[in-house]
């Protein structure tokens, strides 16, 4: 008897220390945040509105895109590090940006195949 409660409990020490296992091989999505222009910012067609984001991700980004509503179409390949990459910079408007909401997407793809974005709303007047 004493022979079975010692094996059933080291078969369950194994199934413990099994599922514990490292988890580093976790795949999560880039993580996407923009600085600039704050979301509800109202501005007016012709301004340069400041423009920032930061991406980070836990194996490499791939690609990451801009779009929106602005005409925004952009897709960068070169990141500052292998898992990530910032940009603060400017936008200048057009003068003849219609009045209302306008929006600008940042989109990240990691080498995964995982995607992370955010986007940011502004109200031209």
């Amino acid at each position: 008897m004493k022979k079975i409660s010692f094996l059933t409990c080291l078969l369950a020490l194994g199934l413990f220390v099994f599922s514990c296992g490292d988890d580093d091989d976790v795949d999560i999505d880039p993580v996407v945040v923009i600085s600039a222009p704050m979301d509800g910012s109202t501005v007016a067609a012709g301004d340069t509105i400041l423009f920032g984001f930061s991406v980070t991700d836990d194996i490499g980004l791939q690609t990451i895109t801009l779009s929106g509503s602005l005409g925004l179409s952009e897709t960068i390949t070169t990141f500052d590090t292998e898992t990530s990459h910032a940009v603060n910079g400017s936008i200048a408007l057009d003068p003849a940006t219609p009045a209302g909401d306008q929006t600008i997407i940042v989109t990240a793809e990691d080498t995964g195949g995982n995607t992370g974005s955010a986007t940011t709303t502004i109200t031209v007047q």
